[in-house]
């Protein structure tokens, strides 16, 4: 409690001119995004807010063009409470003021999965009637090519309108400010929900308490804030009044390269992302001081690589789109049981059940379940708990297959292939089979300059793996595909081996 007292303190939330500002923020812009801004602004004016690669604007410039661009957005583009936006954009200081500003309007705002096909982008444009859409340059063919006629404006130009130049003018009359603003993570053509601002907070406290983040003054989202994983990240560092680090690209080199020039100390990175800058050296990390994974699940050898390369840093947030982060694992957790989730954060409350819904006991494998506001909801993952409170995931749902009647999990395969020296990523799917009902398809890549056959890590997994069944077939790819956010995309796989069967 002590320890959480102190945290808060140091990031200005308990002080009395601290909890003034807050109320009178509260009390000005209501209840969204601009109400941080300007809190933010109040107790650091001067800092550095927001750097990408266009430079950088301090809490003071950041909250004027805000509030600029929100009276520019309503007088010229007519958004208010309950207009509908779409938002195509990568990670960048434009893509911040819009979010912020379309919160104080009220407005509804469409984050589109900027990783998703072209064809997929044009036909969600065309589904729905947007009054505004927002998008980088790189997207010009894709709302060009749409039969959608609703207004749309640049990110960013040095010529035409976009939000930078929406956001320099100046507007006397007054914005009025909404009520209703929500977010809407479109992730594909079949899958999309909504969240309130509010929503994204629900790891402050624990990340303040067990990662003391008040202390650290700048973060890097290594993540897209179009998808929760990075606008949960976003919403929280701004809150803190961080210095916020952001790259349109998100890839390993450029990753490291920004760690080391912005002298970051906080770094929110996927598993993907994170096993490739640990890789190589060391210099491009010395800054860190915590580092967060987010988007999966971690493996243990990554775990591991990652501790004897950076020291005991590492933290991992699991939670999914629906219930949001209810998961941590602290560096002390994942230095003693490298392999664990964490613990239910506050506020939320976990359960393993079999398939009739009955709580199972320790150490027994099942659906894992997440409660918050006294509503249990499936995470859609298989997890144990051990008997001090810790989570372990054994996988995904449809990670389950059926061998010879027997129920095998494909992630236990994979963390025995990883183990492998010469391996650097493994995935394993399962197939139809005749004889046993399924099998087991593992997709291999490499390390650099290494060689391994087939023959050979068939023979190491008759050794290593304990008598468990071992694919039957194997693909030996130069990399694993991965999705917008850096996960294992095994869709892409899956028609991998459609095609393979045409």
């Amino acid at each position: 409690m002590f320890r959480l007292t102190g945290q808060l303190y140091r990031a200005n939330f308990i002080s009395p001119t601290g909890f003034f500002r807050l109320l009178s923020s509260f009390l000005l812009c209501g209840s969204n995004l601009m109400t941080i801004l300007r809190f933010s602004s109040k107790v650091n004016p001067q800092k550095i807010a927001v750097n990408d690669n266009a430079g950088d604007l301090n809490f003071r410039e950041l909250y004027k063009k805000t509030r600029q661009l929100a009276g520019s957005l309503q007088k010229d583009y007519n958004i208010r409470d309950r207009s509908k936006v779409a938002i195509l954009c990568r990670n960048h200081c434009p893509l911040v003021k819009s979010l912020i500003a379309l919160s104080y309007l009220g407005a509804e705002v469409h984050l589109f999965n900027t990783g998703m096909s072209d064809e997929d982008k044009k036909t969600l444009l065309d589904k729905d009637e947007y009054d505004l859409i927002i998008y980088d340059i790189e997207f010009w063919e894709v709302i060009e090519n749409s039969f959608t006629d609703k207004p749309s404006v640049l990110s960013a130009h040095l010529t035409f309108e976009s939000i930078d130049s929406l956001s320099d003018r100046t507007n006397k009359k007054r914005t009025k400010r909404g009520t209703n603003g929500r977010i809407y993570f479109i992730k594909s053509k079949k899958e999309s929900f909504k969240k309130s601002h509010s929503f994204f907070l629900k790891p402050l406290f624990a990340l303040l308490k067990h990662l003391e983040l008040a202390k650290y003054p700048n973060a890097f989202i290594g993540t897209p804030i179009c998808h929760h994983t990075g606008m949960t990240a976003f919403v929280n560092m701004l809150i803190l009044g961080k210095k916020i680090a952001l790259t349109k690209n998100i890839d390993a080199e450029i990753t490291k390269t920004t760690l080391l020039k912005q002298k970051i100390q906080i770094a929110f990175l996927t598993p993907s992302v994170l096993s490739k800058i640990t890789k190589n050296g060391t210099l491009e990390l010395i800054y860190l001081k915590s580092i967060i994974s987010v988007g999966s699940a971690l493996n243990r050898r990554l775990v591991e690589e990652t501790i004897s390369c950076t020291g005991n840093k590492l933290a991992n947030l699991y939670g999914n789109s629906d219930i949001g982060y209810s998961l941590l694992a602290t560096p002390e957790d994942l230095k003693k049981h490298p392999e664990t989730s964490g613990k239910s954060i506050s506020g939320f409350h976990h359960k393993i059940t079999d398939s009739n819904k009955r709580e199972l006991e320790t150490g027994e494998k099942g659906a894992l379940w997440a409660e918050t506001k006294k509503e249990w909801k499936p995470t859609g993952d298989i997890a144990y708990k051990d008997e001090d409170g810790y989570i372990f995931l054994c996988g995904k749902k449809e990670d389950l297959i059926i061998i010879n009647n027997k129920k095998i999990y494909t992630s236990e395969m994979e963390e025995i292939l990883l183990n492998h020296p010469k391996i650097n990523q493994a995935v394993v799917i399962g197939i139809p089979d005749e004889g046993r009902g399924q099998c087991m398809k593992a997709f291999i890549s490499i390390k650099k300059n290494a060689y391994l056959s087939q023959e050979m890590l068939q023979g190491w997994l008759e050794e290593n793996a304990e008598g468990k069944d071992i694919p039957a077939i194997y693909e030996f790819l130069e990399g694993i595909p991965v999705d917008g956010l850096g996960r294992i995309d095994k869709q892409a796989l899956q028609q991998l081996i459609f095609n393979s069967n045409l």
